[in-house]
């Protein structure tokens, strides 16, 4: 899901920002949400003018891992609360992880040392973070480990990631922070819904002075191809294919998040998609992508490199 909101702080505001933009998926539990969002984000901000941006990441893992951090956090905390400020005091109060992201001189000296929530991560929980650093990896995109990244424990869980800026001018008041995201499977059941939904999202800082970025689009363009992936080496690749694919304007429908052949294709089968564009482990290791007719079944074996001029060509005989 993607929604606009006109809602900033003043502060950004007269930075020159007027609106941010919410990028949502709500059902996924996999780390190819997250991988998504990062590249989507990272793919609008281009556009927007930023092209030297890095992700800071953090994990506070599952409601265990959060148990357990919070109470070596608190320990901690307390054994030094003499260190603190009466300010600081009151925060640990009501919120020990509001102190990880404290600016005053002496809790900046107490955070070097404070307890580390990837530490305190389980097996699952770690699994899920390399997953998204190998994305990240696989995608050529920079990242830094930020263990002040802590969400709302109340109902976020696993990652917490940031999107900055690297290249900043002070004269022009540039932004750092550019995007934020968080998973937040704990949400539904603050909401006092019967269980929990699996979601993550991320919120991009727009820019006011790009109007020929904000057209309203009418109408879509249908997708000439529908996506299959299996494995994970060919979930690893196929991102970057997609992003080729997207900057030559070839439209596609995707099911990333489904693991299974049989629920991926059915799902294409729904849309009667013309094509479809299948890369298993064995496309993966050799960078190339089967790309079969619907209709007729033929199909033929594209390098990735050739495929975005290929998907153009078919797409231009097949509109005609």
């Amino acid at each position: 899901m993607l929604y606009f909101k006109d809602a900033f702080r003043n502060s950004i505001k007269k930075s020159g920002y007027y609106r941010y933009a919410d990028l949502e998926i709500i059902g996924s539990s996999g780390s190819i949400a997250e991988a998504t969002l990062i590249q989507t984000a990272r793919a609008i901000l281009i556009e927007e003018g930023y092209t030297d941006t890095s992700v800071e990441i953090n994990s506070i893992g599952d409601r265990d891992s959060i148990a357990r951090f919070a109470r070596e956090l608190t320990a901690y905390y307390r054994k030094h609360i003499n260190d603190m400020t009466p300010e600081c005091r009151q925060m640990l109060k009501r919120d020990p992880f509001e102190l990880l992201s404290c600016h005053d001189e002496p809790c900046i000296e107490l955070n070097t040392k404070a307890p580390k929530s990837m530490d305190f991560l389980s097996e699952n929980s770690r699994r899920h973070l390399e997953e998204i650093l190998e994305y990240c990896e696989m995608l050529g995109i920079p990242y830094t480990v930020n263990n002040s990244l802590i969400g709302n424990r109340k109902y976020c869980t696993e990652t917490i990631c940031a999107i900055v800026n690297n290249k900043i001018d002070s004269k022009k008041k540039d932004q750092r922070l550019l995007a934020i995201g968080v998973r937040y499977n704990g949400l539904a059941k603050r909401l006092n819904m019967k269980r929990d939904v699996q979601g993550v999202g991320m919120s991009i800082l727009i820019k006011e002075n790009t109007p020929a970025l904000r057209k309203s689009v009418s109408k879509m363009k249908r997708p000439i191809a529908s996506f299959v992936q299996l494995g994970l080496e060919s979930k690893l690749v196929a991102l970057n294919v997609i992003e080729q694919l997207r900057q030559v304007k070839i439209p596609l429908y995707l099911c990333l998040a489904k693991d299974r052949l049989t629920a991926q294709v059915s799902a294409n089968e729904k849309f009667h998609m013309p094509y479809t564009i299948v890369m298993g482990k064995k496309e993966a290791v050799e960078k190339t992508a089967i790309v079969r007719n619907t209709d007729t079944h033929a199909q033929s074996v594209v390098s990735l490199e050739e495929l975005p001029k290929y998907m153009k060509k078919i797409e231009a005989d097949y509109w005609g």
